[in-house]
């Protein structure tokens, strides 16, 4: 008679009640609170690193063939240094570049220097 109780015990309880659904459900989205931001900061965080491997790999090439068109030496060709001299022999090269009216210039998006009036 008791073997009897247990199977129908067993056979009775086939689904999963509300409350543990619920349960699950609290702990898996406990979870997802935790982890979501620091997927989210790694992604941003790989974005900015290609994005600055990128900026960086246009301003090298713009320097070997600056370096290459003036005969390895930059030195004489711009006086003093002057920063628009500087931003003209290497703007040529950038295949996007924007000037603003303000002492910023901006090489794809990215504020490269600021140029002192």
């Amino acid at each position: 008679m008791e073997c009897r109780k247990v199977i129908l015990i067993a056979k009775c309880k086939k689904a999963f009640s509300l409350a543990e659904i619920l349960v699950t459900l609290i702990v898996i989205g406990i979870i997802a609170s935790l982890t979501i931001p620091g997927l989210i900061q790694q992604t941003q965080d790989a974005q900015f690193k290609s994005s600055w491997k990128d900026s960086l790999s246009s301003i090298n090439q713009a320097m070997k063939l600056v370096l290459l068109n003036n005969g390895g030496n930059i030195r004489y060709i711009c006086a003093d240094w002057n920063p628009t001299c500087l931003r003209d022999l290497f703007a040529q090269y950038f295949s996007y570049i924007r000037s603003c009216n303000t002492n910023l210039w901006v090489i794809a998006g990215i504020i490269m220097m600021e140029v002192p009036d």
